[in-house]
């Protein structure tokens, strides 16, 4: 009689419940690991944002300030000049006065002030940086129960016995503990409950003796076992789930939220850069002018010429021949700083900042809560479309100009499954959401009561999306996707890949590598679809040619030969994960 055939129905049952068990405790990995990398990649934002903001940009705006400041010393210089008359006397001392007192924003004094310091040896930048970010995302660090705090504490004290210094039987296990009491330590302080079970599995778990002990009692083992890691590293992706959550929603996260939106638009920090490298150049060519002005003792045919590079004046008379006075007669200082500004790309004070675009404490609704368009509200997409009556949920809450509180609304099921279908067509043709509303002023808005389910809005977009999505491809293969996308309209697009693939591929199926993530052309095997990922899109099992054992492979990664009956599928699939699959943060993993 085999041994599967001896197994008691009690041993199937259990066997059979660990391998449900392992396939659970494998999702809830992939989750886990899906959820650091997005916090870690919305942390390095965040960190590259301020920390280009202050050496990068920050850097210009002094080389700025500095011309401002020496540009002001001149033009009261060059007042004092014998060959001016009154006229351009007085628009001298109106512009020096103007430079003087022009401000860059907080943030740039505040920068300003921190140089001084580090200049005269007070200040550490990257140190005061580095402990100022780990302050602001300290802050939003969700910390375990105190359940959950005990069984770290357990797992840690277990592993820090094991590799305690005084364990050590050489000066090289001596190192090679040091190495490791660091990790287990990093990961004890930032509650990291799946780094220590990993080092528990690898240090501590030896196989046990089981001799006289039977096999249900064995087997039940593992299940307990396997039933403490799916509830530990579960809890640790709440934690997560919920840094991540109170991260977008903070200040900083809704700063986040408005520079990606500045990204898009084409104002973000390369823009800002260029704008102040043009506005170096216009202050540079100002200061020059001046100096040349103080060297003739007059006005110099620089000036002139800058003047109508600036404000492209209309004039009859040849500006080499004219006065300071004539020239600028009809640009008042005021005007004079608003060609600046126009140069720069925007508010010279206010440019730089949007780390300083908090959210409004005096906002009437709060993020999250149900609002109705109570007003005639023009869509910004859509110059003739009317939003009003239009309901949905605040997504975010930022300033506007002057004392203006502006909101992006959120449309929810009803609203988005009553919009025109020309313009959700047209928006998502030129990929725009048009399930929000940005810029939306507070006093078009008034209170409503939810009318739907955060699930609900989902389906009410993917709907509408993948109605016309596809629209670029012939007739055939967009009804294909369509039909993969919607086969469960609340399901993400990857799950339902997973779902479409695992129903109609037959494996081993023979595929070579397509250079994604990997040279192109290598051979392998697909011998199962695996899972999706957030950012990678479907994960296969592959077999390597020359390699032992399988690996977790991107399916975009791979194609099979042209006359191979799945080819179509395949190439539905690569048009899909050309639109959706993040190849930067996959190439900062391995698949």
């Amino acid at each position: 009689m085999s041994k599967e055939l001896a197994k008691s129905p009690e041993v199937l049952q259990k066997e059979e419940e660990i391998a449900a068990l392992e396939k659970a405790l494998k999702k809830k990995k992939t989750t886990l690991k899906s959820l650091k990398t997005r916090l870690k990649n919305t942390r390095q934002k965040i960190e590259d944002i301020q920390r280009d903001t202050q050496i990068n940009i920050m850097n210009k705006m002094e080389d700025m300030d500095n011309l401002r400041i020496e540009i002001a010393e001149l033009a009261a210089e060059l007042r004092n000049a014998k060959n001016l008359s009154e006229e351009d006397r007085e628009q001298l001392g109106a512009m020096a006065e103007e430079m003087a007192n022009q401000s860059m924003g907080e943030d740039f004094e505040e920068y300003k002030a921190q140089r001084e310091r580090m200049q005269s040896g007070d200040f550490d930048f990257e140190e005061e940086f580095g402990e100022r970010i780990r302050d602001i995302f300290g802050q939003f660090q969700v910390e375990p129960t105190e359940a959950e705090k005990k069984n770290i504490r357990k797992v840690f004290l277990n592993l820090s016995k094991k590799f305690h210094p005084d364990k050590a039987k050489s000066d090289k296990e001596a190192i090679e503990y040091h190495a490791i009491m660091q990790k287990i330590n990093e990961a004890y302080q930032n509650n990291d409950i799946e780094t220590l079970l990993e080092m528990e599995r690898l240090y501590l778990r030896d196989e046990p003796d089981f001799e006289g002990v039977a096999m249900a009692d064995i087997l039940q083992q593992k299940i307990d076992y396997l039933n403490r890691e799916i509830t530990f590293i579960g809890n640790q992706a709440e934690r997560v789930s919920e840094e991540i959550r109170n991260l977008r929603q903070s200040d900083m996260g809704q700063m986040l939220t408005h520079f990606d939106r500045a990204e898009r638009e084409g104002e973000g920090l390369d823009e800002m850069a260029a704008h102040l490298e043009q506005g170096v150049e216009i202050f540079t060519k100002l200061r020059d002018a001046l100096k040349d002005s103080i060297k003739v003792g007059g006005i110099s045919p620089k000036v002139h010429e800058l003047l109508m590079e600036m404000g492209e004046i209309g004039m009859d008379n040849d500006p080499s021949v004219m006065s300071l006075q004539e020239m600028m007669a009809d640009i008042t200082p005021e005007e004079m700083m608003e060609a600046f500004e126009e140069i720069l790309g925007g508010d010279v004070e206010g440019l730089f900042n949007i780390f300083d675009d908090e959210v409004p404490e005096n906002a009437k609704f709060a993020v999250g809560s149900s609002v109705r368009i109570a007003k005639d509200f023009i869509s910004n997409n859509d110059d003739i479309l009317n939003m009003k009556g239009w309901e949905g949920r605040v997504q975010e809450i930022y300033h506007g100009e002057g004392e203006r509180i502006l909101y992006t609304i959120e449309f929810d099921s009803v609203t988005t499954n009553q919009m025109p279908e020309a313009y959700i067509k047209n928006m998502t043709e030129y990929e725009f959401d048009f399930q929000e509303a940005d810029d939306v002023d507070e006093k078009y808005l008034e209170a409503a009561k939810p009318r739907d389910t955060e699930q609900d809005v989902s389906i009410a977009y993917r709907t509408h999306y993948h109605r016309h999505a596809w629209d670029y491809l012939d007739d055939d293969q967009a009804k294909r996707l369509q039909k993969i996308m919607m086969h469960k309209p609340e399901l993400p697009d990857g799950q339902n890949w997973v779902i479409h693939l695992k129903k109609h591929l037959k494996f081993p199926i023979e595929v070579t590598t397509m250079g994604h993530v990997s040279p192109a052309g290598l051979p392998a095997k697909i011998t199962k679809i695996e899972f999706s990922d957030p950012q990678a899109g479907v994960i296969v099992r592959v077999k390597r040619k020359g390699f032992k054992g399988t690996d977790q492979y991107m399916l975009m990664d791979l194609m099979c030969d042209e006359k191979h009956k799945h080819r179509q599928l395949f190439e539905d699939y690569q048009e899909w994960a050309e639109e959706f699959v993040d190849l930067d943060v996959v190439l900062s993993n391995t698949y």
